[in-house]
């Protein structure tokens, strides 16, 4: 999944500092979200020229965010985009020419996000990825743009305007809810909404135990399973050594749980 801060959608529209922390705010709300979905392979790209576009009139982005009185959403911004996601500009591997005309809605768009983004997906057409743009720009009302290239090319690039649109998205390209388990469920998890779902990590044994199919983790050759008895707030993974000895229970990310070794369990492979 490959997603860009859409550096074009600040078009000085925030009316005062009040309106741009609400910007701010909701793309670290989006950006939060994104980095939470360990199960989805992601990059994020930024324009290093994003420092330039206008924020709030007469002000550009640097400017409006150094001078933001709430510092909290200045640095959860930086952290969550560059800490956490480590955002990447997507100038230093740039797959479309300059030279090149990319047009929407009569404008160019040329040396943008919006062009990057179009080049990429006219390279290559199964590329999941959107734009993410700033609250109330004049793109808001769309859910994707038409970009035409050279009058003689056009692709259709996804836009996300908000944390709302974020999940539609989700959901519509990559069935996100089945990847999602729901702690208030009467039902334990599927294996695809647990760290088994890392095929990388997790290999399918030909093994059942107590109707769930057992992983062996290529990392340390641990055995792992769903425990098919406990659901919601208390599911969980069952780990076994290579000796089906328990090692203990782990949330539905794989991380063993203190004190929970169990003497009495044992696997049997």
């Amino acid at each position: 999944m490959q997603v860009f801060l859409n550096e074009t959608s600040l078009e000085g529209q925030f009316v005062n500092p009040s309106t741009f922390d609400q910007a701010i705010e909701e793309i670290i709300r989006i950006f939060g979200f994104l980095n939470s979905l360990i199960f989805f392979d992601k990059i994020i790209y930024i324009d290093s020229f994003l420092i330039n576009f206008e924020a709030i009139k007469g002000s550009n982005f640097l400017k409006t965010l150094n001078s933001m009185k709430n510092t909290y959403f200045k640095e959860a911004f930086i952290r969550i985009l560059f800490d956490r996601l480590h955002a990447v500009n997507w100038r230093d591997d740039k797959f479309h020419n300059s030279e090149d005309s990319y047009i929407f809605d009569s404008r160019s768009v040329t040396d943008t996000s919006i062009a990057e983004l179009a080049e990429r997906k006219i390279q290559n057409r199964n590329i999941d990825g959107f734009l993410v743009n700033f609250l109330n720009s004049s793109m808001a009302s769309f859910s994707s743009i038409e970009i035409n290239k050279n009058s003689t090319v056009n692709v259709f690039v996804d836009l996300v305007n908000n944390f709302d649109t974020l999940k539609i998205w989700l959901e519509s390209k990559l069935q996100l809810s089945t990847y999602l388990y729901d702690f208030s469920s009467t039902k334990p998890p599927s294996d695809k909404q647990t760290a088994l779902r890392n095929s990388n990590r997790y290999v399918v044994m030909k093994r059942f135990h107590d109707g769930r199919r057992i992983y062996q983790d290529v990392y340390n050759d641990n055995y792992v399973y769903v425990d098919n008895f406990h659901y919601g707030v208390a599911a969980h993974l069952e780990i076994f050594d290579r000796e089906g000895i328990h090692l203990g229970e782990a949330n539905l990310q794989g991380e063993i749980k203190t004190n929970t070794q169990d003497n009495t369990k044992f696997l049997t492979i």
